[in-house]
Order: structure tokens, then C-alpha cells, then sequence
């Protein structure tokens, strides 16, 4: 066994005496048990009719049974039962099952449990978000967290995340399960990608001799592939959340677990390249959502996948390209980490770059436009602040007038702060004719323009009667940031309506 710090491996000797029996042994159950159980599932799932329906967001054209993540589950547990009952047997140097492994397992069995209810009765994202953190929590206090960054060469002696080390965990955990979740958008998308990470994962922890983790990676990759025979393209079952969620869940644990045996450029730098694509496509679905002024949870068709059918690639096409791409990352990724040790940063840094490139030439990152957007909702922000703070002020005024005149003209103040063009309130009075009361920036007469305008409901008297205000806005910036102004006005109006005003004026004191 090589030092944790250390990335040179020798894969040959450890085939040579023989360690590859037990991981393949584990990997062949999986695939066996996944492939057996996946035509099964698939029938039970059309006989309770758990199926995914066509929609605007679904690129299937006819409902497809959706409950593959079981046969993932239990292939994977085939094989980890076989870990368990013989691993010891097979491989003298295989680890202890700790309690750490125990409520990883434990917590992906949860994980795996909230999917299947998920995909039976679509529970809310937020109530996914939260169980998944709440998983996260669970192992992160159990010791599988990321605590310090080793970088080889460069930062050998590491450096201590402290308390740090629980939010980093949990986000990493939680991020790459959701990851995986949203790539989860074309026939055999997920499945494929997921199986290359567990791969990469398996290779370098059976090559450094850790049997507990490799044997872990290799169970999930043999049930995934398992599954992916009847995945790809054109579908017969899809994973469902089931999968997703809970293939995410131990890709994202098992990585951290995978920098507690190695460096932790290596443990993270490896995992984060084979999951690129799905990592990348969900900070920029969120950026995007977030720059929209839309839930970063929002569904929409503007995921990488979605954008190369655009571009006119088959669904196949598509898939394979996106495979293509996850090989090449990881495979430079892993290829300089084995044999470069000192230069293993550069060449994740030179991994991501071709990745980033990758969703550049598709239009996936534009730089200039998410500037510019990010630039305006600062602006806006801060045009936003700008308006409460005059409120708040103006609230005062409105609340001291003791007559009609005076609540009128703390109103048109409101108005012109505000950047209303004209304010129109047509009222009774008491004698019976009619009054008018009107407002205009600079003089602005009816009739010049064709402004945006709205009414606002103004109360006039205390048995509830209603006015109605007219507020005009020439040039308007926007319609949400108009309606943003007219709440804040409707507002003052509520605070201090002409129905709040005394029926009999105080005498007004003249100081001087």
C-alpha cells in the first residue's frame, strides 16, 4: 500500500497476486443482479402504472416505467453482501465495515427509500433538499467529511478546513446528488456518466490497494451497467429518482471517503472531472435560474443535453458525445495524477479548461450576457433599496397630515420620489359636485402621451367606500420594477388613507 500522498501506483503487481478476484467477483453479482431484475422491475412498474408521461419537458414520446434505481439498489447490495460474507476470506488486507461505512450505507439506503417515494408520488423539491441535507449531515457527523486539502508537491502538509469541513461536506454531498439528478434527461445520460465516475473511482482505489473502496465503487458500477443495457437508447425503463438520487448520494460520499485514502487533489480532482458535465450543467442551470429571477430548483429545457438536439445531434449522438467528452476529461485527469505527481494540479486545472471550453462552443457559457445580467440585478438591487428607504421616509409625512391638502401633497411627493409621471384621483364632494384632484411631473398634460398606468383602490370613507387612484408612468424600465413601485405606493395609501384623516382638523400653532 502505497502513503496517502502518493499517486504513483503499480496496477500490474496487485493483478499479479491475485486482488482482482474479489472486486470482480463483486462486479460481476452486481451486473448480474441488476440485469436479472431490471426486465422485473420494469414490469411491476407499468403494472402500478409508476411511469413517466410525456410533457413539454420530456423528450420521450410515450410513457416510459420509471423505478430503475431498485434493480441499481439491489444489484448494488448484491455485491456488497458479497463483501461482507467473503471479503475477509478473499482479501486479508480488506478493511474493517466501520460505523462511518455503516451510516454511509444506512444513509443511502435512505436516500434510496426518498427517491422510490419520489417517483411514486412526485414529492416537492424542497422536501428532497432537505432530506438529502439532512442525510449529508448524518455521515458528515460520522466522520466523512472532507477536512483538509492535500495537493502534492505544493501543499504536502495539507491545509485544515476546522469547522469549515461540515458545510464544505454537506454542499459537496448534496450538490453531487443533485448533480447527477439533473443530467438524469436522456436515455442512458446518467447511467453512462455515473458508471465512469465509479470506474475512475474503483481503479484508483483497487490500484492503492484500499479493497473497502474499490469493492464499493465496482458493486455500483456493475449494477448501473447492468441497467444501462436496457437504458440506452431507445429507453425500456428509466432510473427514476431512485437512481439518480441515490447514485448521486454514494458517488458523492464515496468520494469523500475517497480523500480520507488519498491526497485530496486526487480523492476530489477525479470524481469532480468524471462528474464534470453534470457539476458544470448544474452551477450554470442555477446561475442562469438565478440571473432569470426564477427558483434555482425551477425545471426547464435549457440543460447541455437539451442544447446539442437543438443543434440537430440524435439523441444517441448526443449521449455519446457527452461520454466521449467525461472519457477524455478523466482520462487526462487520471493519466498525469499516475505519473506526473508533481504536476497533478496543472492537469486538473487543464482538464476543467477543456471541459469549460466543451460547454463554451455549445453555448452553455456566455460570458458577456451573464455579466450584463449579473450588472442590471445589482442595479436593480440597489434601485429596489433605494425606493424602501424613501418610503419609509415618506410614511412619516403622509402619517402627519391632518387635512386633505396635506395628504395630498405628501402623495405627490410619494409620486415624484417614486418616478411617477402623473397621479389622478376624481372624488365626490360633500356639497355633490365632483373634484379631481391631479398631480404631474413638470406640467405633463393628459392627452401627450400614451403612459402605462394602473389604479389603485384609495379609501375615502369610514364605511369602506372605495376611490380609485390613477398612477401614470411615462418610460417605465420595466414592468416588474412599475409594479415593484406601485406595491411600495399601495402601501403608503394603506398606512394613511383619506378615510384616516380627522373629520374635524386641529388648529394649526404658526410658530413666530
Amino acid at each position: 500500500m502505497y502513503p496517502a500522498n502518493s499517486i504513483a501506483f503499480d496496477l500490474e503487481a496487485l493483478l499479479q497476486k491475485g486482488a482482482w478476484v474479489l472486486p470482480a467477483m463483486i462486479l460481476g453479482a452486481s451486473f448480474l443482479v441488476a440485469v436479472l431484475e431490471t426486465p422485473l422491475v420494469r414490469r411491476l412498474a407499468l403494472w402500478f402504472k409508476v411511469v413517466d408521461e410525456p410533457g413539454p419537458r420530456k423528450i420521450h414520446a410515450q410513457a416510459i416505467p420509471r423505478l430503475g434505481g431498485v434493480a441499481i439498489f439491489f444489484g448494488t447490495l448484491a455485491g456488497l453482501l458479497l463483501l461482507v460474507l467473503f471479503g475477509r476470506n478473499l482479501e486479508p488486507n480488506l478493511e474493517q465495515v466501520s460505523t462511518k461505512h455503516t451510516v454511509f450505507f444506512a444513509a443511502g439506503f435512505f436516500i434510496f427509500v426518498l427517491g422510490v417515494i419520489d417517483d411514486i408520488k412526485h414529492l416537492r423539491a424542497g422536501y428532497k433538499f432537505v432530506a438529502e441535507t439532512a442525510a449529508a449531515i448524518l455521515v458528515t457527523a460520522y466522520g466523512v467529511r472532507i477536512q483538509t486539502l492535500s495537493v502534492p508537491g505544493l501543499f504536502p502538509g495539507g491545509i485544515d478546513f476546522g469547522i469549515l469541513s461540515w458545510p464544505l461536506t454537506v454542499l459537496w454531498i448534496v450538490g453531487i446528488t443533485n448533480a447527477v439528478n439533473i443530467i438524469d434527461g436522456l436515455d442512458g445520460l446518467a447511467a453512462g456518466i455515473a458508471a465512469i465516475a465509479c470506474a475512475t473511482i474503483g481503479l484508483f482505489a483497487f490500484a492503492q490497494g484500499h479493497y473497502m473502496l474499490a469493492s464499493v465503487a465496482f458493486a455500483l458500477f456493475g449494477s448501473v451497467a447492468g441497467f444501462l443495457i436496457f437504458n440506452f437508447n431507445p429507453a425500456k425503463i428509466f432510473m427514476g429518482d431512485s437512481g439518480s438520487l441515490f447514485l448521486g448520494f454514494m458517488l458523492g460520499g464515496g468520494s469523500v471517503l475517497f480523500t480520507g485514502k488519498f491526497a485530496t487533489l486526487v480523492g476530489l480532482a477525479l470524481p469532480v472531472l468524471a462528474l464534470g458535465i453534470p457539476i458544470f450543467d448544474t452551477l450554470l442551470c442555477m446561475l442562469r435560474r438565478f440571473l432569470e429571477r426564477r427558483s434555482i430548483f425551477a425545471p426547464d429545457k435549457s440543460h447541455i443535453h437539451h442544447r446539442l438536439l437543438e443543434m440537430g445531434l440524435t439523441h444517441k449522438k448526443v449521449v455519446l458525445t457527452l461520454y466521449g467528452v467525461t472519457l477524455l476529461v478523466t482520462g487526462i485527469g487520471a493519466w498525469f495524477m499516475a505519473v506526473q505527481r508533481t504536476r497533478a494540479l496543472v492537469a486538473f486545472v487543464g482538464a476543467l479548461l477543456v471541459l469549460l471550453l466543451f460547454f463554451r462552443l455549445i453555448g452553455q457559457v456566455r460570458i458577456r450576457q451573464s455579466l450584463a445580467r449579473i450588472k442590471e440585478k445589482v442595479n436593480q438591487s440597489r434601485r429596489k433599496s433605494k425606493i424602501q428607504r424613501i418610503v419609509e421616509e415618506l410614511e412619516l409625512e403622509l402619517r402627519a397630515a391632518i387635512d386633505l391638502e396635506e395628504w395630498w401633497k405628501a402623495l405627490s411627493k410619494a409620486g415624484d420620489q417614486l418616478g411617477f409621471s402623473r397621479l389622478v384621483l376624481p372624488m365626490d364632494k360633500r356639497s355633490g359636485g365632483k373634484q379631481v384632484l391631479v398631480w404631474s411631473r413638470n406640467g405633463t398634460a393628459a392627452g401627450d402621451h400614451q403612459p402605462f398606468s394602473f389604479r389603485i383602490p384609495v379609501s375615502h370613507r369610514r364605511s369602506g367606500k372605495k376611490l380609485l387612484l390613477k398612477a401614470e408612468v411615462d418610460d417605465p424600465e420595466s414592468l416588474e420594477e412599475v409594479t415593484f413601485k406601485a406595491t411600495w405606493l399601495a402601501r403608503l395609501i394603506d398606512g394613511k388613507s383619506i378615510a384616516d384623516l380627522p373629520r374635524k382638523p386641529r388648529s394649526r400653532i404658526l410658530s413666530g
